[in-house]
């Protein structure tokens, strides 16, 4: 399924967030030091992708986000631009020595396991803060 590129752009238009269509197929998101989210349809190969610029992290379709034992919360492309903009969404960012070394989206509600964090790794956690244009 693709997805809704101009209603992404609507809704960010409507939400007051920084995005613009690339071309038809990408619109991406700027979440200001948090980076760009790209939100874009792979038409040849009949896929989608979610992800930060630069970083490797991504998704692909709806996304789901495990918030405890055998729950979980599912979003759509619009649902998640709401739930950033509402703060339900987080932006976690993994450091290795200081140099930014993957970008990803985290529920607030999801746990967050340090189990395998390795020496000079570090974990920010930020609830993205709306800026006016």
């Amino acid at each position: 399924m693709a997805y809704r590129l101009e209603q992404v752009l609507s809704l960010c238009t409507k939400l007051n967030l920084d995005a613009v269509a690339v071309d038809e197929h990408c619109v991406e998101l700027t979440l200001g030091a948090d980076g760009t989210l790209v939100i874009m349809n792979i038409p040849e190969d009949g896929d989608t992708l979610i992800g930060f610029k630069g970083t490797p992290w991504h998704a692909h379709d709806t996304l789901v986000f495990n918030t405890g034992d055998s729950a979980y919360v599912e979003l759509d492309e619009l649902q998640l631009v709401q739930e950033i903009h509402d703060g339900n969404l987080l932006i976690a960012s993994r450091f290795v020595e200081g140099q930014l070394a993957d970008r990803w989206l985290h529920h607030k509600r999801e746990k967050v396991s340090v189990r395998y964090i390795e020496a000079g790794e570090e974990i920010r956690i930020r609830r993205w803060k709306l800026r006016s244009r």
